[in-house]
């Protein structure tokens, strides 16, 4: 229900939203239309002058023209279709007026004539049909609700209104369809514009999270996750996926660029423009040569159009090549490598954002890179130094001149079989062995033939001895020989075989060694007295156990050389 209000409190249209303007319309043709209403009583009512009630029910008209003039144009259409609407309002009447005073006799028809040349003159094609519905509509309300009397003006007033008010919903219905309409494009518009930008802030994110995804699977690949060829590999395939090059070559630096400093890096790798390995070392000794320039500089060499760059490459035109960037691989201290990117059909392909993106991604990789060969130089350092370790240690542990065990070994070592012996419940024997009568060796054929003699005995415990047995050079022309699990009757078994196998021993003799005398054969021997004894019968520790065989061996010398006593046989 529309709430009628004082037409002095009714707002301007051009002040009112679209959606209060259609009631304000409603609301003053309301007042209106009761004014006019009243004024074509009181005419009807009191008889007068034909021109008066013409006067008053002009008025009753231009009231309702005023009103729909007022809340129908659209603020931003004063005044300049202002009066194309007046004019439109006033050929609707003056039809309307020309069918309810006679027709086609009726004065009103010229007027209704007169008012259409210039409506048809501005009226845009639509809006034309607009009009010519309700003149129509105006001409057949008053043929049809009243009899039409030449000169009733209460019954050409009521027509009026009625007509009017017809026309004013038509043009309030046209004008916020048009309206919906305008502003359904102009939302359209906005749309298409808004759903570009949000394309392309998409595309944006998208490259953004795939570049952050490409840069976190290079840190992943640091030292300890991974080697150089999957880093190379994943560089490889990233900077083609986030730049889309025709050509893309992957160089790993191994030396100075133009000594032939450059190989190809390990893993995937494009043939398509890769020169031979005499054609690069050929391009790279050119000072202007990109790849160089990358290298040496350790900046990026962009070309964005090699045509018209004063630094170009030499096998641009070979390829077809319009543009490429040759991007340094920079560790903290030295290029590893070149990332090169080459397009066919674009000029400047990388953008500012795409070519630091492109130098961060290089930047990443060859920090990655370098750390991993730092790695594996710090391992093979670290395996140097361990094989150092134990070959020194291996020195310490041995005796230069036999290469047997020494003192030292023999102390580390023979604590902790006895323990394991005692634990497991095994025998251990100690052989104790001398050469005999070694110092006249010496003095008669040289110390040189004295050391072969030496490097003899300890061939002889070598092939005699298992592999569990360890011989060793316990000072001088003394050995001793330790046999894990060697009861009594092992224990001499082996003693006899040493002895016996020294005893076949021949020294060659060189010119100038033995006595002055000539001797054609050239040689001499040797023979051993040996001592032993066995854990716990003859000692629990081992300082008992070296003393028992050495009385042993005593006990052999003094028996008469080249022989074995057991170390239980001795007082």
């Amino acid at each position: 229900m529309v709430r009628l209000r004082p037409p002095w409190r009714l707002r301007r249209a051009a002040q009112l939203p679209d959606s209060a303007r259609g009631p304000a319309l409603a609301r003053a043709l309301a007042w209106l239309g009761l004014v006019d209403a009243a004024l074509v009583g009181i005419i009807a009512v009191v008889p007068g002058p034909p021109s008066v009630d013409l006067l008053v029910a002009g008025g009753g008209l231009a009231a309702l023209l005023l009103a729909i003039a007022v809340f129908t144009i659209p603020y931003e259409w004063r005044p300049e279709r202002a009066w194309l609407v007046i004019l439109v309002s006033l050929l609707v009447i003056f039809v309307d007026q020309a069918a309810a005073t006679g027709g086609a006799s009726s004065p009103f028809v010229l007027l209704a004539l007169l008012t259409a040349v210039p409506c048809s003159a501005l009226l845009p094609a639509r809006t034309a049909v607009v009009v010519v519905v309700a003149c129509a509509a105006a001409y057949l309300v008053p043929l049809i609700f009243l009899p039409p009397r030449t000169g009733d003006l209460d019954a050409a007033a009521a027509g009026a209104l009625v007509s009017l008010a017809l026309v004013a919903g038509l043009y309030q219905g046209v004008g916020a369809l048009r309206r919906q309409a305008s502003e359904l494009s102009a939302a359209s518009q906005r749309l298409g514009v808004v759903n570009a930008v949000l394309q392309s802030q998409l595309g944006e994110i998208e490259r953004r999270e795939r570049a952050q995804r490409a840069l976190h699977r290079l840190a992943s690949l640091g030292p300890g996750r991974g080697d150089a060829q999957a880093v190379w590999e994943a560089l490889h395939q990233e900077a083609r996926g986030l730049f889309a090059p025709d050509i893309l070559h992957l160089w790993a630096v191994d030396g100075a660029p133009d000594e032939g400093g450059l190989v190809p890096a390990p893993g995937p790798r494009d043939r398509d423009g890769l020169p031979e390995p005499g054609a690069l070392e050929e391009e790279l000794r050119e000072e202007s040569d990109p790849l160089r320039l990358a290298v040496e500089t350790r900046r990026t060499q962009y070309l964005a159009a090699i045509e018209s760059t004063p630094i170009g490459w030499r096998r641009a035109r070979a390829l077809g090549v319009r543009s490429a960037a040759f991007v340094p691989l920079v560790g903290r201290e030295r290029v590893v490598g070149v990332l090169v990117l080459a397009w066919r059909d674009v000029e400047n392909p990388l953008p500012p954002d795409d070519l630091a993106l492109c130098q961060t991604l290089a930047r990443e990789c060859g920090a990655v890179l370098e750390a991993i060969a730092m790695e594996r130089a710090e391992d093979e350092l670290q395996d140097r130094i361990a094989a150092l370790y134990e070959e020194v240690r291996a020195l310490s542990l041995h005796d230069p001149l036999t290469g047997l065990h020494n003192r030292r070994f023999f102390d580390e070592i023979i604590e902790r079989d006895l323990q394991r012996a005692t634990r497991v419940g095994e025998p251990y024997a100690v052989l104790m062995a001398d050469l005999d009568r070694f110092h006249a060796f010496n003095e008669t054929y040289g110390h040189e033939a004295g050391d072969r003699a030496l490097q003899a005995f300890a061939s002889v415990l070598q092939t005699v001895l298992r592999g569990a047995d360890a011989a060793i050079r316990f000072g001088g022309e003394e050995f001793l020989m330790l046999l894990p699990g060697a009861d009594r009757a092992a224990a001499s078994r082996v003693a006899e075989r040493i002895r016996a196998a020294t005893a076949r021993l021949v020294i060659g003799l060189r010119e100038g060694e033995g006595p002055a005398e000539p001797d054609t054969r050239r040689r001499a021997r040797i023979t051993v007295s040996i001592g032993y004894a066995v854990f716990p019968e003859d000692g629990s520790e081992a300082v008992d156990l070296v003393a028992a065989a050495d009385r042993a061996l005593y006990a052999a010398k003094h028996a008469g050389r080249d022989r074995i006593v057991a170390a239980s046989r001795v007082a």
